[in-house]
């Protein structure tokens, strides 16, 4: 990818994410994967303890066509949804992000969904719809929620759909976009 024209895209940022099995109580029993994916400034990392997921990370951003950053994931095959609460999110840039995402492979290019809260830029809802096309944002991105906030992505079919929640229990849908991941 493009070098960053930002210094501060190049630092690490930790988060927090708490990841919720609305069915069993507990985290997810699956192991998870992490790696980074495109050209990052400095490796990441991912650690797991007792359902609370620690992910340090760098990299120019997920956004244009080209994505950098730590992924933390599992594989899912057909309809689910993933639920987490972002605890905290460092910054060191008004969008540094944190959030789930549904992703087809760990390319740069490949095409995603992705409900996210950013350090200065509020929960958003964004998808890249062809492998190696543009990132496209939400119509609907509030701007003002920030961690610690919960957030939900729903995979049914081919639709996606973000969404967002002050307590976990009451969620209001951020956007959505038909996908073929």
């Amino acid at each position: 990818g493009a070098a960053p024209t930002d210094p501060e895209l190049d630092q690490i940022v930790s988060y927090l994410l708490q990841i919720d099995d609305r069915e069993g109580g507990g985290p997810p029993p699956q192991v998870w994967a992490s790696q980074d994916v495109g050209a990052v400034a400095a490796a990441g990392s991912f650690s797991e303890n007792s359902g609370t997921f620690t992910i340090q990370a760098s990299g120019a951003d997920i956004w244009g066509n080209l994505d950098e950053f730590h992924y933390a994931y599992q594989t899912l095959d057909g309809d689910g949804e993933i639920v987490a609460r972002v605890a905290s999110l460092g910054g060191t840039h008004i969008w540094a992000k944190a959030g789930l995402m549904l992703r087809d492979g760990l390319a740069p290019n490949a095409r995603h969904a992705i409900m996210l809260v950013s350090h200065g830029k509020g929960a958003d809802f964004q998808y890249r719809a062809t492998t190696g096309g543009v990132t496209a944002p939400s119509q609907t991105s509030d701007g003002v929620t920030q961690a610690p906030t919960w957030l939900r992505l729903v995979r049914e079919g081919n639709l996606f759909t973000g969404y967002i929640s002050a307590d976990g229990v009451n969620w209001v849908a951020e956007d959505s976009a038909v996908l073929n991941l």
